[in-house]
């Protein structure tokens, strides 16, 4: 008899993959993301040959890929906020140097 499906790691690996989408991914992580999609279909083609412990293993695989994928994004864009900030307060200080020289 053939083990149950993982259902939990899938649903898990799913999650993680939409949540990675929805946080831009594909912009800022996309050979993450891409490993994590490759990861899930390959699980879901375990599950149709009836191989759960590697549609398991896979499915696993794809939401730390996805997690993965999510947390360098964030990363990206809190370096890219920061710069920002770093450049207006660059901008700032040399408008108040020039304020200053006027007076």
């Amino acid at each position: 008899s053939t083990p149950p499906a993982p259902t939990r790691s899938l649903d898990s690996a799913r999650t993680a993959v939409t949540n990675a989408e929805k946080a831009e991914a594909g912009r800022y992580a996309s050979n993450e993301l891409a490993e994590a999609r490759e990861k899930l279909a390959a699980a879901d083609s375990a599950v149709v040959g009836e191989n759960m412990l590697a549609a398991e293993r896979l499915a696993d695989q794809a939401r730390v890929e996805a997690e993965l994928a999510s947390a360098r994004t964030e990363a990206a864009k809190a370096a890219a906020v920061n710069k920002e900030m770093r450049l207006g307060g660059d901008a700032l200080s040399e408008e108040m140097q020039r304020a200053g020289d006027q007076q």
